[in-house]
């Protein structure tokens, strides 16, 4: 998927979560759509894909995959190791909710995660978490938004989970396809 068709997705999910905004605190909200790991208590999205590759092999694809996916990849990358078969990226996202006029929607902070890339023969295991929210000076961890019985909390914050899970998924979509195999080109004219 290339970039603007990816951003494109991505904006249209934004603004589709849109419509939770206006459901009231009483209502049923239903988060189990968010992955929680049972060690960390994190919100975490994690998968082991098999791949018939050396880990050598997949490190290019996913060092390839990094760069092409963010637009400022050497920014993003905290670790990018070879030998040990390992990058590591920490990047952000920005989320929103429904301005006073009901209508539009202005941005409501900025989400940073972490993505782990892991590289053995024959698989490859992507890890997402660490997602914290900044909002003006106040940082704090995403994972407080899926306690409903907290008197903070508020029906936006469903939305909030909701761009959070779109971006995220499109991520690993957009990963899985740049770690498969490139079709080589053989020019045999």
């Amino acid at each position: 998927m290339n970039k603007s068709i990816r951003t494109l997705v991505i904006m249209l999910a934004a603004f589709a979560s849109v419509q939770a905004f206006g459901q009231k605190k009483g209502e049923s909200f239903d988060l189990s759509f968010i992955p929680v790991s049972e060690q960390t208590k994190l919100i975490t999205y994690q998968d082991v894909v098999p791949m018939k590759s050396e880990p050598a092999v997949l490190y290019d694809r996913a060092f390839e995959w990094v760069n092409f996916f963010f637009q400022n990849p050497t920014k993003v990358i905290q670790t990018a190791d070879k030998e040990k078969g390992v990058i590591v990226c920490r990047s952000n996202m920005k989320i929103h909710t429904l301005a006073k006029d009901g209508k539009t929607t202005v941005m409501a902070g900025v989400v940073t995660y972490e993505l782990r890339i892991e590289l053995r023969d024959g698989r490859y295991r992507y890890t997402i978490t660490n997602f914290t929210c900044k909002n003006g000076q106040v940082t704090q961890p995403c994972e407080q938004w899926l306690d409903k019985d907290k008197p903070e909390w508020t029906p936006v914050r469903y939305g909030h989970l909701n761009e959070i899970d779109t971006h995220i998924k499109t991520l690993i979509e957009s990963l899985e396809e740049g770690m498969g195999a490139k079709e080589e080109f053989k020019d045999d004219w």
